[in-house]
């Protein structure tokens, strides 16, 4: 999760999310670990909410964690994120 987020807030700043956010919708597949192994910024979780929702219902997503499900309103800094 942490290159990846930083992946997208490094597009961001060059101003290529689009293009990235395009690259990463694309795969049928995409499998994201450690979730809440790293803190994760405001910027860093809302881009990753907008990939997620980019996704959905487009491609499957598989997202591992050692924190249980309840904690990762924390995890991202919003509880509704």
């Amino acid at each position: 999760l942490g290159d990846l987020i930083a992946s997208l807030e490094e597009a961001q700043q060059a101003g290529r999310l689009a293009q990235r956010m395009k690259t990463l919708v694309f795969p049928s597949l995409l499998v994201v670990d450690e979730i809440g192994y790293l803190p994760i910024s405001r910027t860093g979780a809302m881009l990753f909410f907008q990939l997620m929702s980019r996704r959905y219902e487009q491609a499957s997503t598989v997202l591992t964690s050692n924190k249980s499900f309840a904690e990762w309103g924390e995890i991202f800094g919003d509880e509704v994120m």
